[in-house]
Order: structure tokens, then sequence, then C-alpha cells
């Protein structure tokens, strides 16, 4: 169940199934922390004793002012990966020619996603990594925010900051859900 969480980077050869193994989840390491309450029960289901999963949830130090909307696109931000649903995203834009995408951010599918549009001609642009004004910037002036995650997502930092824009002008965010 944990094996995917467990990451050394003191070149020691251990694994995650290497690493439960030896009792480093449940006897190396004092304090987990999940960032919601659905994180919290999946590492205590893996076999975390209670106690020492603490709730930290993420937060927005200063909220962004809210935008309108008006760019006329739909917008992406996150990592271009297999969990995140990019290549679902992708293959879902050949049915919306009309309607544009940008997608923002980066990751190990960028050139295999962008060699698909360029041959596909697709309605869609990469903007790469961007700052956090750009982004929020970007974010403020899309249609809809789309959250196209094939893996459990936490209470992403985008999410939490688009919901002051989306509560404030009605404006959507479109996300997979899964439980």
């Amino acid at each position: 169940m944990l094996s995917g969480l467990f990451y050394c980077d003191c070149d020691c050869g251990v694994d995650a199934d290497s690493a439960r193994a030896i009792g480093t989840y449940s006897q190396l390491i004092d304090r987990y922390i999940a960032l919601t309450h659905f994180a919290r029960s999946k590492i205590i289901k893996g076999g975390i004793a209670d106690h020492k999963v603490v709730l930290k949830p993420n937060f927005v130090p200063d909220p962004p002012a809210a935008g309108n909307g008006g760019g006329g696109y739909v917008a992406y931000v996150g990592g271009l990966l297999k969990s995140k649903g990019t290549e679902t995203l992708v293959a879902a834009w050949r049915a919306l020619p009309m309607v544009k995408l940008k997608i923002v951010g980066d990751g190990e599918l960028r050139t295999q996603c962008e060699a698909i549009v360029r041959q596909e001609n697709l309605n869609i642009e990469f903007t790469g990594m961007q700052n956090r004004s750009a982004v929020l910037k970007i974010i403020a002036n899309a249609e809809i925010l789309i959250v196209p995650s094939e893996w459990y997502e936490g209470f992403r930092w985008l999410l939490r900051s688009h919901l002051r824009v989306v509560h404030r002008y009605s404006r959507h965010v479109l996300a997979a859900w899964k439980n």
C-alpha cells in the first residue's frame, strides 16, 4: 500500500518493499503528514498507526484577486504525468477542435503530448513552467479550469487558489473524481 511513498536520497539501494520489511515505516518514522482526511485514512489503512499520522491541510497565504474569465480558453495547470491525466486530456481534445486548451506545466509526457498536438493539429498550447503570477493570470482569464487527474489528489494549491475566483464569479472547475 505504501510502496510508492518511500523516498531515500542516500543511494543506499533500499526500495519501498525492503524499507517495509525492516520496519522503516512503522518503527523508524515518528510522524507522517497528510494533506487531507482522505489521505490520512489511506495511510492508516496501509498499516501506519493512527497516532503517527497528523493532518496539515494546504493553504493559500495570499489568495489571488478574482479574475473574470474572458480569455476564450480552458486551462490545465500541473504536471504532464500519467497520474495527472495529461494523456487523457490531450486525447479528449480531439473532440473539441473549437476550444483552445492552455497546458501550463512540464513533465515526462510533455514531448510526447506536444508531438501528438503537432501531428493532429489540436487546439492546444503548451506554455511550460510559469511563475506564480503568470499562472494566476492564466487561471483568472480561463473560462474553465480543468483537473483531469487519474490518481488521488490532495486539496491542491491550484484548486484552493482558484476557489475564490469560482465563488466570486460563479466560474467553473471541471475535475475528475476518484474514490
